[in-house]
C-alpha cells in the first residue's frame, strides 16, 4: 500500500509542475518553458476562420492580457483568422507576479508527461488533449523510454511507452483519439526520420493493403499493425515535438487466444514473438538451438505470453516452421507444404510492401511473428513495426539520403529464406506475387496514390504550425547528425524518390511486359479487353487457370482469386472506369 501511495504522490508532483495556467473553451493550454509558448488545440475548421473561447484561469492568476486586452476568468475572447505560426502575445497577472509569452494555435492533439523518465518504468502522469473535446484530467502512469538504437546514450527525442494506472497500481484503460480502449500506448518520436512521419503513413498503407490474417473469420478485428495519430507533445513542461501516438502491438491488436491455466499447467495458445536483431534464425536460414528457460531465442524475443507470467515459455512453434524453412531444399519442396507453415497472402503483401517502400531495417528484423491458437493450427502470420527507415530514410541521418537507401537500390528478397522462395520463378507462388503486384499497382500503389499519404500528413503539419515548431526545436541536434529538420524539402525528396522508386520495380522486380486486364494483350487496358474476357468466360471451351502461362493468367485472373469467371468482368471493369493515367507509376 505504502509504495501505491508513493507512485501516487509522485506522479501528483510531477503533474503540478506541467499544469496549464489557463483554458480556452474547457481545454487546457500547454506551455513550453523554454520560449514560453503557450499551445492550444482547437479542431481544424478553427483554422482560416475566427474563433471565440471563453476563458478559464487557474487559481494562482487574476488576469490574461491577450494584446492590449484584459480578461478575467470567465470572459470570452475571440481569435480573429487563426492560422498556423500566428501567434497572439499573452500575459498572465496573480499574486505572485506575471509571466509572459505568446499564445498559437495546432490542430493535432496535445500530450502531456510529467515525471522523472529512463530505461525503466517510473511514476508519472499524462494528459491528452484532444481538439475540441474537454475531459483531458491527468492521468496516473508509468512510463520508460523506448527503442533500440533511438534508445541509447547521448539520445534527446526519446520514445516512450505509457502505462496507464489506477490508484491502486493495476492497470487502467482510456481510450483516445478514436482508437482502441487499452491502458498501453506507444509515443513515436521519429527520432531519426528526417520526415517524422515515415512509421506512421507505412504503417496505414499497410493496414490499408495487407491481406486479412489467416484467423479474420474467428476474429474480424484482428489488425495486423496499430493504428495512430500525430500529436504534439510536452515533457515535464517543455516542448518535445511531433509524436506517432499509437497503440502497442501485442495479444490484444490481433486478437490472439489467452492461454488457459488451471491449478496443475498452462495450455498455451496464442503466441507472439519480435524479431529484433539480424541473425541466422531471424532470416530461417541456420536456425540456433533454442531454450524454453530464456525469453530470447537468437533476435527473437517472447512478447505473449508474457515471460514474466508464463514460465518456461516454448519456442517449439516458432521453431517448427524456422526449421522447416531452413531445411527446404527446392521451389517444389517449398510449393507443396508451405502453407502448412505460415499465412503465405499476407506473407506476399509484405513481400511487396517492404520491396515499395525500401524498409531497410524490416525484411528480418521488426517484425512480429504469430500463431492465432497453436492448439488448433500451428501456422505464423506477421505484423509490421518500426517503419522509419523507408522511402528513402536511412538508419543514420549521415549522410543525409545515401546511395544504399536510393531508389533503385534492389530489393533484398534473398536475405530472407521465405522470401527467396516465393520470389523464386519456379514457385507455383511466384505468379501469385507478382500478380498481386499488379493488383495493387493500379490502386494502392500507384505512384500518385502513394505520394498524396505523405503530403496529406506532412502538410497537415506544416499548416497547423506543428512543423515549424518541430524545426526550431530539433534541428541540427545529434539525434538528426547537425542536419537542419524541413518537413516541406523532405516531402519533396520523398515524392521524387516514388516517382522514381515504381518504375524501377516495374522494370526490375516484376514482369511489367504485360498488364493486369490487358485481356488482348494489346498493350493497354479497353473496353475491348471486357469483350474478350467476356468471350472467354462465356466460351465452352474456357481454359482452366492452371492451364495459363503465369502471364496470361496475369492478363485474364484480373481479380487474382485462381478462377477465370464473372467476378473477373467486373473488376475490369471496376479497373477501366477509375483508371486515370499513371505515366509515372
Amino acid at each position: 500500500m505504502k509504495s501505491h501511495l508513493l507512485i501516487i504522490l509522485l506522479a501528483g508532483f510531477a503533474a503540478l509542475s506541467a499544469t496549464a495556467q489557463f483554458r480556452l473553451n474547457g481545454l487546457a493550454v500547454a506551455h513550453d518553458s523554454r520560449t514560453g509558448t503557450f499551445l492550444c488545440s482547437v479542431p481544424d475548421s478553427v483554422f482560416d476562420n475566427h474563433y471565440g473561447a471563453r476563458i478559464t484561469l487557474d487559481k494562482e492568476w487574476e488576469e490574461l492580457r491577450i494584446g492590449d486586452d484584459i480578461f478575467i476568468n470567465g470572459d470570452s475572447v475571440t481569435f480573429d483568422s487563426v492560422a498556423g505560426g500566428k501567434t497572439w502575445s499573452v500575459t498572465l497577472t496573480g499574486d505572485d507576479g506575471t509571466q509572459q509569452g505568446n499564445l498559437t494555435f495546432t490542430s493535432l492533439p496535445i500530450v502531456m508527461m510529467a515525471g522523472n523518465f529512463g530505461y525503466d518504468y517510473t511514476p508519472g502522469t499524462g494528459r491528452v488533449v484532444e481538439p475540441g473535446r474537454v475531459g483531458d484530467e491527468w492521468l496516473t502512469a508509468r512510463v520508460k523510454w523506448r527503442g533500440g538504437t533511438t534508445n541509447t546514450a547521448g539520445k534527446h527525442k526519446r520514445n516512450y511507452h505509457i502505462k496507464f494506472i489506477d490508484d491502486n497500481g493495476d492497470k487502467q484503460d482510456h481510450s483516445f483519439l478514436g482508437l482502441r480502449e487499452d491502458n498501453s500506448w506507444i509515443m513515436d518520436a521519429g527520432q531519426v526520420d528526417m520526415g517524422r512521419v515515415r512509421n506512421r503513413v507505412a504503417t496505414d498503407l499497410w493496414l490499408d493493403m495487407a491481406s486479412k490474417p489467416y484467423h479474420h473469420s474467428k476474429e474480424p478485428e484482428a489488425l495486423t499493425g496499430v493504428r495512430g495519430t500525430m500529436v504534439e507533445v510536452f515533457v515535464n513542461g517543455a516542448y518535445n515535438g511531433i509524436y506517432n501516438f499509437s497503440e502497442a502491438m501485442d495479444r490484444k491488436q490481433l486478437k490472439l487466444k489467452k492461454y488457459k491455466q488451471d491449478e496443475d499447467s498452462i495450455t498455451l495458445r496464442g503466441q507472439l514473438w519480435k524479431a529484433k536483431s539480424w541473425t541466422r534464425t531471424v532470416s530461417m536460414y541456420f536456425p540456433e538451438d533454442y531454450d524454453n528457460d530464456s525469453d530470447i531465442w537468437d533476435g527473437i524475443e517472447v512478447k505473449y505470453p508474457d515471460f514474466d507470467e508464463v514460465q518456461p515459455t516454448d519456442w517449439s512453434t516458432l521453431h517448427r516452421a524456422t526449421q522447416w524453412m531452413a531445411t527446404v531444399s527446392s521451389p517444389s519442396d517449398f510449393d507443396d507444404e508451405a502453407d502448412e507453415y505460415f499465412d503465405i497472402p499476407v506473407i506476399i503483401d509484405y513481400i511487396i510492401f517492404h520491396n515499395v517502400l525500401n524498409a531497410i531495417d524490416n525484411l528480418c528484423k521488426n517484425i512480429y511473428w504469430f500463431c492465432y491458437d497453436r492448439t488448433k493450427s500451428e501456422v505464423l502470420s506477421l505484423a509490421v513495426w518500426d517503419l522509419d527507415t523507408t522511402v528513402g530514410q536511412n538508419w543514420t541521418d549521415k549522410p543525409l539520403h545515401p546511395a544504399n537507401v536510393g531508389p533503385t537500390n534492389p530489393t533484398l528478397n534473398g536475405e530472407h529464406r521465405l522470401h527467396s522462395f516465393i520470389t523464386d520463378p519456379q514457385s507455383k507462388y511466384y505468379p501469385l506475387w507478382q500478380h498481386r503486384y499488379h493488383q495493387l499497382r493500379n490502386t494502392l500503389l500507384r505512384a500518385d496514390s502513394l505520394k498524396a499519404r505523405y503530403a496529406r500528413c506532412i502538410q497537415a503539419l506544416i499548416a497547423c504550425g506543428a512543423a515549424g515548431r518541430e524545426e526550431q526545436r530539433w534541428s541540427r541536434v545529434t539525434d538528426v547528425a547537425q542536419n537542419v529538420i524541413n518537413l516541406a524539402a523532405e516531402l519533396e525528396y520523398i515524392e521524387q524518390w516514388i516517382d522514381r522508386r515504381m518504375p524501377f520495380l516495374d522494370t526490375t522486380t516484376y514482369d511489367t511486359n504485360t498488364t493486369v486486364g490487358d485481356v488482348n494483350d494489346d498493350g493497354e487496358i479497353s473496353v475491348a479487353d471486357i469483350t474478350a474476357l467476356t468471350d472467354i468466360v462465356m466460351s465452352d471451351l474456357q481454359p482452366s487457370p492452371a492451364s495459363l502461362s503465369p502471364l496470361e493468367r496475369f492478363r485474364i485472373d484480373v481479380n487474382g482469386d485462381g478462377e477465370i469467371s464473372v467476378a473477373d468482368i467486373t473488376a475490369l471493369v471496376s479497373i477501366i472506369m477509375n483508371n486515370t493515367p499513371d505515366k509515372t507509376p
